[in-house]
Parts: C-alpha cells; sequence; structure tokens
C-alpha cells in the first residue's frame, strides 16, 4: 500500500501491523470465575447454570457464582473474558506496542497509552471469508488517545495502524 504525501511533505508514519486471531478459551466443566462474561450456544439436558448468572442460550453472561446448580453432562462454557485476539506482530515502529481485551462478543480494544493521537491515527483491518463463504465485516476505529476498538471475526486477520506525525 502506497503512503501518500502530505502538501507539507513526505509522510513517515509510525506503522504497526499484526495478524489477529481471536482465541476461544471454553470448558465442559469445572469452575467460573465470578465477574468475567461467558456464553453458552448449547445448553446440554439436564445442565442448570442459572444460579451463576445464565439467562438464555447464546446471550453472554457474567457469572454471579462458582458453582453451578448442574453441570454433569459436558455443556461447553465459552469464557469471553479471556478470548481477547492474539496478536503475531509483522512491524512495529510504535513506541508501544497494543495490547488488547474482550469487551463484548466480537468486541475488542486494542490499547497503548497515548500512542493514537486524534487526527494523526489511522487503523484499518480486513474483512474475512466465514467458514461458509460469507463476507464478514470488521472493523477498527480510533476510540481515544489510548484505545482503537475493533469488531469482527477475528482469523488471522491483517490489523494495521499508521501513527502520522
Amino acid at each position: 500500500m502506497a503512503i501518500t504525501k502530505h502538501k507539507t511533505g513526505s509522510a513517515n508514519p509510525k506503522v504497526y501491523v499484526a495478524l489477529l486471531t481471536q482465541t476461544t478459551v471454553s470448558t465442559t466443566s469445572g469452575l467460573l470465575v465470578v465477574g468475567k462474561t461467558y456464553v453458552i450456544n448449547t445448553l446440554a439436558a439436564g445442565d442448570d447454570f442459572t444460579n451463576v448468572g445464565y439467562v438464555s442460550v447464546g446471550t453472554p453472561f457474567i457469572a454471579t457464582g462458582t458453582t453451578p446448580t448442574v453441570w454433569t453432562n459436558s455443556t461447553k462454557v465459552i469464557n469471553f473474558t479471556d478470548s481477547a485476539p492474539v496478536a503475531t506482530v509483522l512491524e512495529n515502529s510504535l513506541p508501544l506496542a497494543p495490547t488488547y481485551s474482550y469487551v463484548s462478543g466480537g468486541n475488542f480494544i486494542a490499547s497503548a497509552i497515548g500512542m493514537f493521537p486524534l487526527g494523526k491515527t489511522c487503523p484499518r483491518i480486513e474483512n474475512g471469508i466465514s467458514a461458509i463463504g460469507s463476507v464478514q465485516t470488521n472493523a477498527a476505529k480510533r476510540d481515544s488517545d489510548d484505545t482503537i476498538k475493533i469488531s469482527g471475526a477475528l482469523d488471522s486477520t491483517c490489523f494495521e495502524i499508521h501513527v502520522y506525525p
């Protein structure tokens, strides 16, 4: 991708490029952690999570307890909180590399204190194709001097940040 020149001269942005992949942390037994966000996409017959904040299939919930009433039938529980993207950094000339955190299903934050000034930061993320062939729409938008919001399905998805002087 070519870098365009500003009217005042050539642009020499700081550049960060990484491949982002969302890791899915899940379990079929054990304990939940109070305050973490989970989702159950298929509830096995006989299992009961209502006492720990579960509301319905596919709806994220924040654990209010550690031990479900019944969890003996291998219901798969996805830990959204610990399912933040993992970055394979390809290039980084920023003074500080972003860290990633989960916000909600398919929404994440890239954070680096003071690295994303207003009017000088251009985040970009590629769209992808799902396993069934449909287009996955991803988005990246500067949120503050410290954060960029990312949304979408991430599977070795190219994410770039250009910060101009």
